[in-house]
């Protein structure tokens, strides 16, 4: 069977128009993540330059989390009121910009714990508002591959930028390098977005007409019928049901894991004996896994429905951690990073699908916050027990994470019912009765 140049090209430009929407939002993505991933393996031996021992870092990388605790939920909420994502979105990317690139002026623990914070609070505001945006521009049979697509892009910046970050401080750049790396392309993202993003995204509805025939974001930017929308959000009691209550649940297990290794990861593996360029390249697998698998993932979770595959990730993430607790050279943990991504890629969508399924009339951006508030507060718990528990016994972090993610897990299902994917009480929840 022969493929011929027109005819993929004619695929490209239909999955762009189909996509068009969103794509903005996924670019931006892509940029912030690039210099947030050339942060990662720098950001622990940066602050122990500034003689900072491992749990006093804990406590600083924790004030990210406590931060966006408060701001993700409050941002979220403010953006559905007021109809103002883009505006919130730009202000948190320049605020975050800012906060980053201050650490190489104030560099005391205080002021790292506080800057640390700004920042968490900045990415409050900009999260709850694009994730609101990509609800409401989809369709429920879609959204586990839109944020399959969304996740991409992520990794795709996570993927280059901790490779640029190691490779440059060690050819001379130093630790200043990524800091800089990280302000200028999270200001970049949002002056992309300034000029890409229409602002009449941010009043799109989850009820649309479609445009053309098949599903599609780019459906979002046609008129409805009159009479076919109601404006009015639905309460907010109606976010207590079972899809939402169990992704909060599960995806703070999830979350466990992300604590641990944004504190350790990097000391992990320099004390197994890999160099700083080892744990670079240990970054850019993790991110070519999720890159490669999400786009895949999303539309599987979306055909076969997001549980079976939030129960696989998880146990996959789980059996990861335990190759991670018992390792004794470098070696090993590197070549199940990739197996770990893909694992996060089935897992991160088939979550967000069951968010989105559990998200009432006109809160989106409120359930969003809600969401990764839960996220966040398995970051403050991780980040602070991390450091206790490394500085009694390496292992001791990765088996913290292991029993939290299968406890949540259970807990989720719990909570789910083990039912259908659609739950009978979904529609009530929706209409807000």
């Amino acid at each position: 069977m022969t493929v011929s140049p027109g005819g993929v090209l004619g695929r490209v430009e239909a999955w762009i128009g189909r996509w068009r929407p969103l794509l903005p939002l996924m670019l931006a993505e892509f940029v912030v993540l690039l210099g947030f991933g050339a942060l990662l393996p720098i950001l622990p031996l940066y602050v122990a330059e500034q003689g900072i021992d491992v749990p006093l870092y804990g406590l600083i990388t924790a004030a990210w989390a406590i931060a966006k605790l408060f701001s993700e939920p409050l941002f979220g909420y403010l953006a559905d009121r007021s109809g103002l994502r883009k505006p919130l979105m730009l202000v948190g990317l320049v605020l975050l910009a800012l906060f980053t690139v201050l650490p190489l002026v104030f560099t005391g623990a205080a002021a790292l714990f506080v800057l640390r914070l700004l920042s968490g609070a900045a990415a409050g505001m900009y999260e709850p508002a694009a994730r609101g945006m990509i609800v409401d521009a989809t369709d429920e049979g879609e959204r586990g591959e839109a944020f399959g697509l969304y996740t991409a892009f992520q990794m795709g910046g996570f993927l280059v930028g901790p490779v640029i970050g190691a490779f440059a401080a060690h050819l001379g750049g130093g630790f200043a390098f990524p800091f800089v790396l990280t302000g200028v392309m999270t200001i970049a993202a949002a002056a992309y977005l300034f000029m890409a993003l229409p602002s009449r995204l941010a009043a799109v509805s989850p009820v649309r007409v479609r445009a053309g025939e098949g599903p599609g974001p780019a459906a979002a930017t046609a008129p409805a019928t009159t009479g076919e929308l109601d404006e009015s959000p639905a309460p907010l009691r109606a976010l207590l049901n079972r899809p939402m209550l169990a992704a909060v649940v599960m995806y703070f297990g999830i979350s466990l894991t992300f604590g641990v290794y944004e504190v350790i990861w990097t000391l992990y593996m320099l004390r197994l004996g890999a160099s700083l360029e080892w744990v670079g390249a240990t970054f850019m697998f993790f991110g070519l896994g999720v890159l490669i698998a999400s786009p895949f993932a999303g539309r599987i979770v979306d055909r076969f429905g997001p549980i079976r595959f939030v129960v696989l990730g998880s146990g996959m993430i789980a059996v990861s951690g335990v190759v991670y607790a018992v390792a004794t050279e470098p070696g090993l943990p590197t070549a199940v990073v990739p197996f770990e991504a893909v694992a996060e890629a089935f897992v991160i969508p088939a979550l967000f699908a069951l968010v989105a399924q559990g998200t009432p009339r006109g809160r989106s951006s409120t359930a969003q916050g809600i969401f990764g508030a839960s996220g966040t507060v398995a970051l403050i718990i991780a980040s602070l027990a991390t450091g206790v528990l490394w500085a009694r016994d390496p292992s001791l972090p990765f088996w913290f994470f292991i029993i939290g993610v299968v406890v949540c897990l259970a807990g989720g299902l719990l909570i789910y019912g083990l039912r259908r994917e659609r739950d009978v009480g979904l529609d009530r929840s929706l209409s807000g009765a």
